[in-house]
């Protein structure tokens, strides 16, 4: 609101640009609630993001069960990570290969939310 109202003066940074804006490399999100919990942040930064959620509900009877299937538990954030490093061309793509194949993960799997 600030930066709006004033056009004419040094535009302030957000809180999230501030804790964020000095960091290297993009922005991973992740949370076992809607990925748009996460992508209220996008918005106040300047950097790649990439959001991961469980977009829906009712599918597992535990929460690791439901991590799991959302693809938001630990083994799924380190191979998307890598993929993501990957992506913006940080580390090689065969990081993300060999987390993928670590833990078993499908890359021909159907998007959980498809299912």
């Amino acid at each position: 609101r600030y930066n709006l109202l004033n056009p004419d003066k040094e535009p302030k940074k957000s809180y999230v640009e501030q804790c964020l804006g000095q960091t290297e490399g993009p922005i991973m999100a992740a949370s076992d609630y809607m990925r748009m919990n996460s992508d209220q942040i996008r918005p106040y930064t300047n950097k790649s993001f990439y959001s991961l959620g469980a977009d829906g509900f009712g599918r597992s009877d535990t929460r690791k069960n439901l991590r799991k299937f959302f693809e938001v538990d630990k083994e799924h954030l380190v191979a998307y990570g890598l993929s993501i490093l990957a992506k913006e061309q940080l580390i090689t793509s065969k990081y993300a290969k060999d987390a993928m194949k670590k833990y078993n993960i499908d890359s021909n799997k159907p998007m959980p939310t498809k299912l």
